[in-house]
Formats: structure tokens, C-alpha cells, sequence
């Protein structure tokens, strides 16, 4: 597994202790489009300045992706997280592999 990839996936991991971040993430993977930070904002009620600071963290380590053709939109990728769950499922499974013959 890349580094990059690496990293993805455990900032992933750590979502659950960010609740703003884990909120906006899974807004956005439900709802299955570009939005921005104004709309997921109102949506969520939240204060825009909550989002924006989510939205930055996110995008920061690689879990969103701003959309090119739409100023201000973000978005999450749904095939990126697949490949992101079922990479964290691969580490996993191999680490309790690894436990189970130590033990």
C-alpha cells in the first residue's frame, strides 16, 4: 500500500474522534453531490465557519476533493472511499491474521 494511501486510510480511522468532520463526510457521501460549504452549512445546521473548518481538514488529508468545474463545490468521492474501506478491511484482517498465529 502507498504511503499516501496509507495515510488516507488511517485519517479515515480516526474520523469517529471528529464528529464535525465525520458529520459533513458522510452528508456529502449521501448525498452524491457537489456542494458548498454555504449548502452543507444550512443543511446540517451548522455555522458555516464549523463546516469550513471541517471542509478543510477533509480535504487536507485527501478525503474530499473540490470540483474543478464548480468554484467553492466539494464533493466525496464514493469510489475513493470504497477503495479506502476495503484497504483499512485488507490491514485489518491481515493484522488479526498475524495475532492469531502469535497467539
Amino acid at each position: 500500500m502507498s504511503d499516501d494511501l496509507k495515510e488516507t486510510v488511517e485519517a479515515l480511522l480516526r474520523l469517529p474522534r471528529a464528529p464535525t468532520q465525520l458529520r459533513v463526510l458522510f452528508y456529502l457521501l449521501e448525498s452524491g453531490r457537489a456542494m458548498t460549504i454555504k449548502e452543507i452549512a444550512e443543511r446540517l445546521g451548522m455555522t458555516r465557519k464549523a463546516v469550513e473548518r471541517a471542509v478543510d481538514k477533509l480535504y487536507r488529508k485527501g478525503l474530499i476533493e473540490r470540483v474543478r468545474y464548480m468554484e467553492g463545490h466539494y464533493r466525496c468521492s464514493i469510489r475513493k472511499m470504497v477503495t479506502y474501506l476495503i484497504t483499512a478491511c485488507t490491514e485489518l484482517h491481515r493484522e488479526l491474521e498475524r495475532m492469531s498465529e502469535k497467539g
